[in-house]
């Protein structure tokens, strides 16, 4: 009886939760099940009540760990850059849900329903690429605008050479270097616009100069939807979990 009055409050409150999260991509919102995040990722982590933001989740990781940065590394999927993590729970916070930094437990996920390829924010300096999750509460737009401030120690960034790097968390810049990168660089708007699911997702920097800079030819890769919970990345192709 206590464990159901538990998932049950979950339930209700990032339900809650979600009404309060403005999407851009809107239309995917109810067709993932919030019970499915709850049984699928207990196992790696802890769920805590939070006053702000209802039930987040806590991942069992080291202490250095960072968002999309952390056992990982990017591809250039036809939704635009996306985090293919090597983690067994990264099909469902790296692409639902945003992250934020909690003192008590460090970074946390706060679930939401909307599947997207990366919700982070990118920015382009000269020499290298930044890039940062998605604070709570913050769409593409609010992402965009000038008015949306995320503190220096979030981002992190590589040298854009080294931005396809597989071990990406080797490459990253140590963040004392952040605010004067920061400094010169400005925000990368590009979008794509998904026909069958009416959404539209942050795209990231242009594939041609990522090729460019690398020296690399890019070709993108097909998402093919997975019928479970989780994520197979082998010879270029990409199962995901999106119902």
């Amino acid at each position: 009886m206590k464990t159901f009055v538990k998932t049950f409050a979950f339930l209700v409150m990032v339900i809650a939760g979600t009404w309060l999260v403005p999407q851009q991509a809107s239309a995917q919102n109810g067709n993932v099940s919030l019970q499915v995040f709850y049984d699928e990722l207990s196992p790696y982590g802890t769920w805590i009540e939070d006053q702000q933001y209802g039930y987040v989740w806590a991942p069992d990781v080291d202490e250095d760990f960072s968002p999309y940065v952390t056992n990982g590394h990017w591809v250039l999927s036809d939704y635009g850059w996306t985090w293919v993590s090597d983690f067994e729970w990264g099909w469902a916070p790296f692409h639902y849900g945003r992250w934020t930094f909690d003192e008590n437990y460090g970074n946390v996920w706060i679930p939401d329903t909307v599947w997207g390829p990366a919700w982070v924010t990118w920015r382009q300096a000269n020499g290298y690429y930044g890039w940062s999750p998605m604070g709570p509460g913050i769409d593409i737009n609010m992402s965009f605008g000038n008015s949306y401030n995320v503190p220096y120690n979030r981002w992190v960034f590589v040298s854009n050479r080294d931005f396809m790097q597989n071990d990406l968390n080797n490459y990253c810049l140590d963040r004392s270097m952040n605010s004067r990168i920061y400094g010169s660089s400005f925000v990368i708007r590009n979008t794509r616009f998904d026909n069958n699911r009416h959404s539209t997702y942050v795209f990231g920097p242009r594939r041609e100069d990522v090729q460019r800079y690398s020296g690399r030819s890019i070709n993108e890769v097909h998402i093919r939807d997975y019928n479970k919970p989780g994520q197979n990345y082998e010879r270029g192709n990409l199962s995901m979990y999106r119902p």
